[in-house]
């Protein structure tokens, strides 16, 4: 009887024996895998998560800071414009003097030339000499006078023309920019609603990724269980102790 006893103890054990591995195997191979491929796919998503957040924070800074640019560049060139303009006033009121003053020495030039001439055309007394002399170092003078005349003249237009260019130049960048500005403004609202999804993205898997590492280390320790009970097993079969 008692090696009945000893035999049907015997096939109960490994009866046992070949369930737990049955058990081990399942748990092994489709439990604990799937666990773990999902722990690991989680802890991927999370660093993606990370790295894609800090991208989009970096690229909303970028353009936050394109924008602010702009309005800077708008409003400074705004602030220019209105002294161009006054700078472009007194200019073209110089202008009109200058040229005033080009008429007034063309005048002279001319009364002067026509005294010249008249006195060059007949023959001189001594004082005639000395007059000829006088009004051809006049006239003379006044040639010089209109030439710088003409060319303050030359040099306060071509200034009129550079500002007036310039002026164009921020009302065509001012335009551009005042375009461009809600294009921004609205790639920077995307951004902003890009991050806030990405927030609770990530806030979600951080709750998730300890679950999972959790509930495969759990598996992981039923598994040591199990192969500890295998091993238990197996070495009472092989002793005869069962």
């Amino acid at each position: 009887m008692e090696r009945i006893a000893r035999l049907l103890q015997k096939e109960d054990a490994e009866q046992r024996l070949r369930e737990l591995h049955m058990q081990l195997n399942e748990l092994v191979n489709h439990e604990l895998s799937l666990a773990h491929s999902r722990w690991v796919n989680s802890k991927m998503s999370l660093e993606q998560c990370e790295r894609r957040l800090q991208q989009e924070e970096h690229a909303y800074k970028e353009l936050d800071g394109r924008i602010e640019k702009i309005e800077h560049e708008i409003k400074s060139m705004k602030e220019q414009i209105p002294r161009l303009q006054d700078e472009l006033k007194t200019l073209n009121e110089r202008v009109e003097l200058r040229q005033k003053r080009i008429s007034a020495l063309q005048e002279d030039e001319q009364r002067l030339l026509a005294a010249l001439e008249d006195l060059e055309n007949k023959a001189l007394t001594k004082g005639e000499t000395h007059e000829l002399t006088k009004v051809r170092n006049a006239y003379f003078e006044k040639q010089l006078a209109l030439t710088v005349a003409k060319m303050f003249l030359a040099k306060d237009k071509q200034t009129i023309t550079a500002i007036q260019n310039q002026i164009e130049n921020y009302r065509g960048e001012i335009a551009r920019m005042e375009r461009e500005k809600p294009q921004l403004e609205q790639q920077l609202l995307e951004k902003h609603k890009t991050i806030e999804s990405l927030k609770n993205w990530l806030k979600q898997l951080r709750k998730e990724e300890p679950e999972l590492r959790s509930r495969k280390e759990a598996l992981e320790k039923q598994v040591q269980k199990i192969q500890a009970e295998i091993k238990e097993l197996e070495e009472k079969i092989r002793c005869g102790k069962t």
